[in-house]
């Protein structure tokens, strides 16, 4: 079952922990090594490519588009209504004026929260493993001893005396 998926409304949809932090390049990995794109899945984002982008060539199971000069809406509406079997096909969106105009053509709707919910249980984002320091941007921009003194007032030291 083909998925087309509304991607900054998902982004900035209410997300389960496992998820969390979730920009464009990731969900697309992600769901590039999930299950769920066995049926095909196109992530659609607004505009143009950001410098953080994927390639859209840099995934096998997921097609990523960018909607240039038009919105994500648009193009997500006209994927819907130009395809041969809507009735076969999953719009991932919150987005209302979205859901009621695929219902029309029989095309599943489905809501970000549940999609993402299914997503983190079948696939959780996997943090990596060499993380730097969490204080590292406030040191540099701070000091070490400043930093920590700030930290320590507002009780996120986790080393307070």
């Amino acid at each position: 079952m083909p998925l087309i998926l509304d991607a900054y409304n998902l982004l900035h949809a209410e997300k389960p922990d496992a998820l969390a932090g979730l920009d464009e390049p990731t969900l697309c990995r992600v769901l590039d090594a999930s299950p769920l794109a066995r049926g095909g899945v196109t992530v659609v984002c607004d505009g143009r490519p950001k410098p953080h982008s994927l390639h859209p060539d840099a995934l096998d199971q997921v097609d990523l588009r960018f909607s240039q000069d038009e919105s994500a809406d648009a193009v997500i509406v006209r994927m819907v209504h130009q395809h041969s079997a809507p009735k076969s096909l999953t719009v991932v969106t919150d987005d209302r004026q979205i859901a009621a105009l695929i219902k029309r053509r029989k095309a599943r709707y489905q809501p970000c929260l549940a999609f993402l919910t299914t997503l983190a249980r079948l696939a959780p984002i996997t943090p990596p493993t060499n993380r730097p320091s969490k204080l590292k941007p406030y040191v540099d921009s701070l000091g070490e001893a400043q930093t920590r003194a700030w930290l320590k007032a507002f009780g996120l030291d986790e080393h307070a005396d």
